[in-house]
């Protein structure tokens, strides 16, 4: 019976209703004792995952940049997070904080989490709610157990669950126990101080190509490997979202497509499109004679192109159009690209378009080529008319 109230009253919690079994039902008419604990869990799993999200803390200790607090709002909105929570900002970010300055301006849409962030004048304060704190930084520390982004955010995820496992119901229980996690990270310049360090109970460390710490030979400077706040930041939040998310069943292993797919081309509109390319190029020619075999190389890459590649009809349109261009322009007596144009009888007078459509129906200009050409037209016959 204890058991049986305690899950009501987590059900009551989370504002939801219990499943109820029915007799009538054809599949449960013989099965009606209720459900057990792990199968309570796995059906709230979807619904709570947005709170435990909400459970992840984020907190930045000291920052300085006021682009970096923004930028780091922002990745929260974009990954689920929305407790933030900073520790002794500095004048750079306090002053630049308010509508239309530059923390506003970097979050973007993240306007929500600026509003409901809460500052602190030590880490212990802010984190005093937490059951484990995971610190950030470019090193280990001695003593804490130092943990990759995703290791960390399984351990997040596991830690909240057990958190909820745990809770039986009892007030007393409840509020000796955390329902929340921690991450923190430190001044962009100087990271976490030792007194800051203390508080955590393991750090994260992303890997990078630059050793944690190396000596110039040249110049006898160290090194280390440092990321952007902000950047670091955003590979935390990530794995976090990720972990939670394939915890829940909703990753998607492969990214939303933002628009529908190309529409296939047909097979014979694609040997239309080859035999057209394939008299554009030997209009190309210089003189007639053309080896057999460049012929025959010249159909089958053309072939190749056209019939076994996934062309779509869109980029078709676009070969289709330069094809006409060449075989209009190149149909000329004098042999030049504009051949065809400038030795037809096109009256300028009564304008060009409507001539150019005699001359060359499957041609397209625009506005712009058609008034070249006008002009162009225009100036070749009047030198002709000079010098007769």
């Amino acid at each position: 019976m204890m058991a049986s109230s305690a899950a009501s009253a987590r059900w009551a919690a989370r504002d939801l209703t219990p499943p109820r079994w029915h007799s009538s039902d054809p599949v449960r008419r013989h099965h009606r004792r209720r459900p057990s604990r792990r199968v309570l869990l796995l059906r709230v799993t979807h619904a709570s995952q947005a709170a435990r999200l909400d459970d992840v803390v984020v907190v930045l200790c000291r920052p300085q940049g006021a682009q970096n607090v923004g930028a780091v709002a922002r990745s929260m909105a974009n990954f689920g997070l929305s407790d933030l929570r900073i520790v002794a900002p500095r004048q750079t970010v306090t002053d630049e904080w308010g509508d239309g300055k530059i923390v506003e301006n970097y979050a973007v849409f993240a306007t929500d989490v600026l509003d409901s962030t809460r500052f602190y004048e030590e880490l212990r304060e802010a984190v005093g709610d937490c059951g484990i704190v995971l610190g950030t930084g470019a090193t280990s520390r001695k003593g804490l157990v130092a943990l990759s982004p995703g290791a960390a955010a399984d351990l997040m995820r596991q830690t909240l669950e057990e958190n909820e496992e745990g809770d039986d119901g009892d007030e007393a229980s409840s509020s000796s126990s955390s329902s929340r996690v921690a991450l923190v990270l430190g001044n962009e310049r100087f990271g976490l101080s030792t007194e800051e360090v203390r508080l955590c109970s393991h750090t994260i460390n992303i890997q990078t190509d630059v050793p944690s710490k190396t000596k110039n030979k040249s110049t006898g400077d160290h090194s280390r490997s440092s990321l952007n706040l902000s950047h670091a930041a955003a590979i935390f939040f990530y794995e976090i979202f990720r972990s939670f998310k394939r915890s829940s069943g909703d990753l998607r292993d492969f990214p939303e497509q933002s628009t529908k797919p190309a529409k296939a081309m047909p097979l014979r509109a694609k040997m239309e499109l080859k035999d057209l390319l394939f008299r554009c190029r030997r209009s190309l020619d210089v003189g007639d004679a053309v080896a057999e075999h460049q012929l025959k190389d010249d159909e089958e890459s053309l072939l190749s192109l056209v019939a076994r590649n996934a062309l779509s009809a869109r980029d078709a349109s676009v070969l289709f159009q330069i094809g006409k261009r060449v075989e209009a322009l190149c149909d000329g007596s004098d042999g030049s690209a504009l051949g065809g144009l400038l030795a037809a009888e096109m009256d300028v007078g009564n304008g060009v378009a409507s001539s150019l459509k005699q001359v060359a129906p499957n041609l397209s200009l625009s506005k712009e080529e058609l008034r070249w050409l006008e002009a162009e037209l225009a100036r070749r016959r009047g030198e002709e008319s000079e010098l007769a």
